[in-house]
């Protein structure tokens, strides 16, 4: 069932981008991780996600927007 649906894990650290990414890996999802919010745009207009799990506000990183912007790229 791997590779089904598909997770993006959207946050500026790498330490909890990694820990998120493989807790939900253990799901079954196939994940794709991004460090910015520019970076996370880029692969969803590539291919939109199932699931998103993103950073809320961190200075230049914008998890609100991002998750707003997805909603363009939805099928």
């Amino acid at each position: 069932m791997k590779g089904r649906f598909r997770a993006l894990v959207a946050h500026s650290q790498p330490e909890a981008l990694g820990e998120l990414a493989e807790l939900l890996g253990t799901t079954g999802l196939t994940v794709e991780t991004a460090r910015s919010t520019v970076e996370a745009r880029t692969k969803l207009r590539g291919q939109p996600a199932h699931v998103i799990v993103a950073f809320h506000n961190s200075g230049s990183f914008d998890g609100v927007g991002l998750l707003e912007a997805s909603i363009l790229h939805a099928p």
